[in-house]
């Protein structure tokens, strides 16, 4: 990923999977959401999943930018768009958080933004292909995903805790679903 990162040359980068599908228009509602906003450094959609039989299901209707729910879980995933610049600034993604460097990468983005330079797109943009040995299917196929997202989540309340914010502890709770203890 991050050699990808390295090759970006425009101003935001969009974190897909290979093997899942974007509407036709989404990276038109993209481009709309981002010059609608003064300076945006962090867009994500809605989103669903594909059955094997390619039937459409389990929408995920997000709701607009919730620093509370981020920490429980990485409900932004699939469609995100980062400015580049500050995804380099911060040193990309970070080795050992593979399988949850998304959800660790848009924590440590909301930690360097203000919550109008968060945009939600209120519309299903990205087709998350169900497969076996997927988590779109199974949460738990890739159990070291949660044992990383924690790391992430603690990670943040740490950081947070040094810019002078209250101490807290991240406990997993299910699969890549946390909870914290404030102190």
């Amino acid at each position: 990923s991050n050699a990808a990162l390295s090759m970006a040359a425009g101003p935001y980068v969009a974190l897909l999977d290979h093997d899942d599908l974007l509407t036709p228009c989404a990276l038109s509602y993209v481009a709309e959401a981002l010059s609608r906003s003064p300076r945006p450094v962090l867009v994500y959609s809605d989103e669903d999943k594909v059955d094997q039989r390619g039937v459409r299901c389990e929408p995920h209707f997000k709701p607009c930018f919730n620093p509370d729910l981020l920490l429980a879980q990485n409900y932004m995933a699939h469609l995100s768009v980062f400015d580049t610049a500050l995804v380099r600034q911060l040193g990309g993604f970070r080795k050992g958080l593979e399988g949850s460097q998304d959800h660790d990468l848009a924590l440590r983005m909301v930690q360097e933004s203000s919550k109008d330079q968060i945009i939600h797109i209120p519309r299903v943009l990205y087709h998350w292909r169900m497969h076996a040995g997927s988590t779109a299917i199974n949460p738990g196929s890739k159990d070291y995903t949660s044992e990383r997202g924690l790391r992430a989540v603690q990670d943040f309340l740490d950081r947070q805790h040094q810019q002078g914010g209250a101490a807290a502890k991240a406990v997993n709770v299910a699969p890549n679903r946390f909870r914290c203890q404030w102190q």
